[in-house]
Parts: C-alpha cells; structure tokens; sequence
C-alpha cells in the first residue's frame, strides 16, 4: 500500500505505508468478495490471519511497490485451500508510476501467471480496494490505467471463475514481501520451491493462524 506525501520542498513523493506485516498478533477486518462478472460474492469473515480458499480454487495475494529511488516491483503468490505455496513471482522495473496503476498491474501480473500454469477458478486478493471498486464498477476512461482493467476483464474470460477480495495489509503480507523483494532486479522471478527465506516465514505465519 502506498500513498503520496508533501516534502518539505512542498513537491509530492511516494512514501510507503506500513500496514502492519510484523508477525504475531496480526488482525484484519472482515474482507469483501466481489465476482468480477458483476455478482457480489459470498463475504468471508476472517478472524486474523490468512484464510485459504475453498477446495479447487487457488488464490492469489497481490501487491505493488513504487519507490523514487528503485522503481516498480509487483508481487503475487498463489496458494492452495491448505496454505500450500504453488509459486510466488516479482516482477520489478525502473519506471515509477502511479501508485494505484501499479496495484491494478500486480492484480493482472497475478492473473496472467495464474492462466500460464492453468488454474481455472482462482480468488484475487489485494489491499487496493480503489482499484477492486473500478473493476466492480466496470469504470472506463482513457487514462492508461483503464488499458489494465481492459486486460484484466479480457483475461477473466479465460477462467471459470474469478473473485476478487479486499483485505488488509495485515492479510497480505506475503505479496507485500515479494513487491519490496531485495536485490532489486529488472526481470521477473518466480518460485514454487527455495522461495526466499523471509517469503518461506511468512507463509508458514500464515498456515499457522489458520490451525
């Protein structure tokens, strides 16, 4: 999640917002499913923590990064009912961008990995509820942002099923790690095995709050 601030120069810069990924303890408030078809989802109630999926849906956590000083990095993982990491990705750039843009690329990144190793019911979570609300709303535009949602609308067409969920920071730690993934490099990376250690935790954080 990212926001932009006034300097002391009184010019806007990007500044991170930590939402909270700092282990024990996390909590989140209850997340919204929404059908990309136009049909609300069923609302999920989650009492901290990560929650997996039903059986035969994967779900994909994603999330983006815009830093002056690096550029774009955008991160997804995809697990199973049971917490089982499938695989995780970043994909990082020089360009920085708008921040909102990048959430909408993370969400598409996430959606187009999906498709390429052939999952066909998938749930997309994110922390960005204003792009979730322009997809639920179908908002068109000429701005470039709206080319995304053109390519995430096309894409959806090639799953069964596609639902999108907001939630909070606190739920989507993972993504968050592998968006502000070190070394910074300007190519994609994906793991389904020897993930970063610190992407490795965060998992297993995870499939913990859920026992």
């Amino acid at each position: 999640m990212l926001r932009e601030i006034d300097d002391a120069e009184g010019s806007r810069r990007r500044e991170e917002v930590d939402g909270g990924c700092r282990g024990a303890g996390w909590s989140r408030r209850t997340g919204e499913g929404v059908d990309i078809r136009g049909n609300r989802g069923e609302e999920a109630v989650d009492r901290g923590g990560w929650k997996g999926p039903a059986e035969g849906v994967v779900k994909i956590n994603t999330d983006a990064r815009v830093a002056k000083e690096t550029g774009t990095g955008l991160g997804a993982v995809a697990r199973n009912y049971g917490g089982e990491l499938l695989w995780a990705a970043v994909l990082q750039n020089r360009v920085v961008g708008e921040a909102k843009k990048a959430e909408a690329e993370a969400i598409l990144f996430g959606m187009k990995e999906a498709w390429s190793r052939g999952h066909t019911s998938i749930m997309v979570e994110s922390d960005c509820q204003a792009v979730f609300k322009d997809l639920r709303e179908k908002k068109k535009g000429r701005a470039d942002i709206f080319r995304i949602y053109d390519d995430i609308f096309h894409l959806r067409n090639s799953f069964s099923s596609v639902v999108f969920s907001f939630v909070r920071r606190e739920s989507n730690c993972v993504a968050h790690l592998l968006a502000h993934s070190s070394p910074w490099l300007e190519r994609k990376r994906i793991w389904s095995d020897n993930a970063p250690q610190n992407i490795i935790d965060a998992i297993f954080h995870d499939v913990n709050d859920m026992i």
